[in-house]
């Protein structure tokens, strides 16, 4: 559902959220965030597809590149 607002959605509800767009953003943010607080919704966004996931994510046959 990619016209949905999740960040702003989950702000609606209380529940805290934020987007990332990155593997590296998650990771700094779950950091952030760990420890008592309670929940927190991390926006991640991802293809449409799956054919149009791409390495690092997405293992490739050998023999495919």
């Amino acid at each position: 559902l990619p016209s949905v607002d999740w960040v702003g959605f989950g702000g609606s509800t209380g529940l805290p959220a934020s987007r990332v767009e990155s593997a590296t953003e998650l990771v700094r943010a779950l950091r952030d965030r760990r420890g008592p607080g309670g929940p927190h919704l991390f926006v991640v966004p991802t293809p449409a597809k799956d054919d149009e996931v791409v390495a690092p994510y997405a293992p490739r046959s050998p023999g495919s590149e």
